[in-house]
């Protein structure tokens, strides 16, 4: 940073050269003592290739003593594209259900605004995966088509469409984790499989949540149904 010749300022910052941390505090906010763009840059991206959590720009319990009664240990999670199996942790991948335990559904109101269409989660794995595979290209004419059918195009102005949904809906898959996987879970005795489930729609405060605590070897008949069928029952429109 540099002083300035601009009447309405008093010091610039070239974001090639980068500035410096001007005090232990700013690295709360800005991460680590800014380098080149270049070098910024080169940390992102091999951030992609192997996401890791990068080490603390300071010691917080230093700057803030009063923090340090409050520490927790936490795990935090690098989800990676793949394709996970009952016996897998994931996010938003199967579950180990039993076939003989019904899925939890939601019980509250739920609204429709009319704009946000309520999509199966097969439609939007669909989705997703004809916008990575069409990275860098054009997509094709049956990959539009596809697209349409998923998002259909609305009219502008748009027209609020509110209406409410009194049916249950289907809890929809969060994470899966296994105790193997992430050691620092608290299990309850005998456990060791940590399932998530919420409701795709939002409530006042959040999505209903809801968490199962099993012991992986005691399912033996898992449930096999269609993620598409146990989530959504409908499309709201």
């Amino acid at each position: 940073m540099s002083t300035a010749d601009i009447e309405w300022a008093t010091h610039v910052w070239n974001p090639m050269s980068g500035c410096d941390r001007v005090s232990p505090v700013a690295g709360l906010f800005v991460g680590r003592p800014r380098g080149p763009l270049s070098e910024a840059m080169g940390k992102i991206e091999a951030m992609k290739v192997l996401p890791v959590t990068p080490p603390r720009p300071i010691d917080v319990v230093a700057v803030f003593p009063q923090l340090a009664p409050l520490a927790r240990t936490a795990t935090r999670l690098h989800p990676r594209p793949g394709v996970p199996t009952w016996h897998d942790s994931s996010i938003g991948g199967p579950l180990l259900w039993p076939a003989e335990e019904p899925w939890p559904h939601c019980e509250e109101p739920h609204v429709v605004d009319g704009i946000n269409p309520a999509l199966p989660p097969v439609d939007l794995r669909l989705e997703r995966r004809i916008f990575a595979a069409s990275h860098g290209r054009d997509m094709t004419a049956e990959e539009r088509e596809t697209l349409e059918r998923i998002r259909p195009p609305q009219t502008y102005p748009v027209r609020l469409a509110v209406q409410s949904y009194d049916s249950p809906i289907a809890m929809l898959p969060v994470a899966q984790l296994y105790v193997r996987d992430v050691p620092d879970l608290s299990p309850p005795e005998g456990k060791d499989l940590l399932q998530v489930l919420w409701c795709p729609f939002d409530h006042p405060i959040m999505p209903r949540t809801l968490l199962f605590w099993r012991s992986a070897g005691a399912v033996t008949d898992i449930l096999d149904a269609p993620l598409a069928v146990i989530c959504l029952p409908t499309r709201l429109r």
